[in-house]
């Protein structure tokens, strides 16, 4: 089983939280994060 409070990065990213089913400034927060992981070999293209 996946570990709680933790992103996890593969082909897609992912994280599970406790907490009600809704969009919190922590999701977005994990968001942020892969996007940056992913999509940093497109930082010099700017």
């Amino acid at each position: 089983m996946k570990r709680i409070n933790t992103l996890h990065l593969e082909n897609i990213g992912y994280h599970l939280r406790e907490g009600e089913h809704d969009l919190s400034i922590y999701d977005w927060k994990r968001f942020l994060d892969f996007a940056e992981k992913r999509f940093s070999t497109f930082k010099s293209l700017y």
